[in-house]
């Protein structure tokens, strides 16, 4: 966590606030908790991350939403020209993950492990060229890829091992990664991409650590990219 004197940011793509399809995605990821079980996309409302979590000095914050702005509003007609498009489509992500087996307590490897359920988003290169300027400038930012709009995974270091044997077995038996999977499918079916974009600044005011807890963040700036 971070200090008093230290902020810790984030930058944000987000469908416009209000907007249908924002409405729809935090519905559904509101209503998969209640439907099927915690998932660590609760934690936080629809979004793209543009950069990971960086701390800045109590000072430097201002500076910082400045240096945003002059970026943001140099690029702001290619920014407008072509909007993000997400593929209402959601897709299922597996890979090898290495899971605690409950039976002799020792690791294995589960090949095409359901890991995350998302909505693939294309961002066009002007957005990349924001965070790329603005990591330019701060060192610490790290760019991300500005690919997808989560639905549901399992990210929760603070897990007792009681409630990641719980996440486990649900997912393999009780396929829950798959049942999340097809409700979005019917949930998303008759969406289309937003075409209203803003680019947002939070500050992470208070972290939720443990399993069940959303994030608090403050706004500390929002341009909208795809409307003058």
């Amino acid at each position: 966590m971070t200090n008093s004197s230290t902020r810790e940011l984030i930058l944000y793509l987000e469908p416009m606030h209000g907007s249908p399809f924002r409405i729809h995605v935090d519905n559904f990821i509101e209503n998969s908790r209640m439907r099927f079980h915690f998932t660590t996309a609760c934690k936080y409302d629809c979004h793209s991350s543009m950069t990971g979590f960086f701390s800045v000095q109590q000072n430097d914050l201002q500076q910082i939403i400045d240096t945003l702005n002059t970026i943001i509003h140099s690029k702001s007609t290619l920014l407008g020209r072509d909007t993000p498009k997400v593929k209402t489509t959601p897709l299922l992500v597996r890979k090898a993950t290495a899971i605690i087996d409950q039976g002799t307590q020792q690791p294995r490897v589960i090949n095409e492990f359901p890991v995350h359920l998302l909505l693939p988003l294309a961002a066009p290169e002007p957005y990349h060229k924001v965070v790329s300027e603005f990591a330019e400038k701060y060192p610490a930012i790290r760019p991300k890829a500005i690919n997808h709009i989560s639905l549901g995974y399992w990210d929760e270091p603070h897990a007792t091992p009681e409630q990641n044997a719980k996440w486990n077995r649900l997912v393999l038996e009780d396929r829950l990664m798959e049942r999340m999977y097809e409700a979005a499918r019917e949930t998303f079916r008759n969406d289309i991409s937003p075409n209203e974009w803003d680019i947002v600044l939070y500050e992470r005011t208070l972290k939720g650590v443990n399993v069940g807890n959303r994030h608090e963040f403050m706004e500390r700036g929002r341009w909208p990219a795809t409307r003058q």
